[in-house]
C-alpha cells in the first residue's frame, strides 16, 4: 500500500505560517494546506489538527499580541480580549474561510 504521510513534513509549513511574524495571507496559506491533512486520520492529522487549530486562531486574532507578530495588524489592541476555539468549531471556520487575500485583509 500507501506509505504514511511523515508528520516531520509539515514542519516548514509550521515553522513558516504560524511563527513570531505572521500576516493573513500566510495563515490562509497554512489552514488551506492543514484543513485537508487534518480530516484524513493518519499520521499527519494530529499534528495538522493542532496548526490548523492555531492558524485558525491566529488568522481570528486582528492584533499583534504577546511575542506573535501579526504583520498585517501590527498593533496591540488596549485590552487583551479571550477567546477560545474548540476543534469543531476551527474546522467550520476553516471550511468556510476565504481561498485569497480580500481587499478588507
Amino acid at each position: 500500500g500507501n506509505p504514511a504521510p511523515d508528520p516531520l513534513s509539515l514542519r516548514p509549513l509550521l515553522s513558516r505560517s504560524l511563527g513570531v511574524k505572521r500576516n493573513g495571507e500566510m495563515l490562509r496559506e497554512a489552514v488551506s494546506t492543514l484543513l485537508p491533512l487534518a480530516k484524513r486520520h493518519d499520521a499527519a492529522s494530529d499534528p495538522a489538527v493542532v496548526g490548523l487549530l492555531i492558524a485558525v486562531a491566529a488568522f481570528l486574532r486582528e492584533e499583534s499580541r504577546g511575542a506573535h507578530h501579526r504583520t498585517d495588524f501590527p498593533y496591540r489592541a488596549d485590552i487583551a480580549r479571550r477567546s477560545r476555539l474548540t476543534l469543531e468549531e476551527a474546522l467550520t471556520k476553516a471550511e468556510e474561510f476565504p481561498c485569497s487575500p480580500t481587499l478588507e485583509d
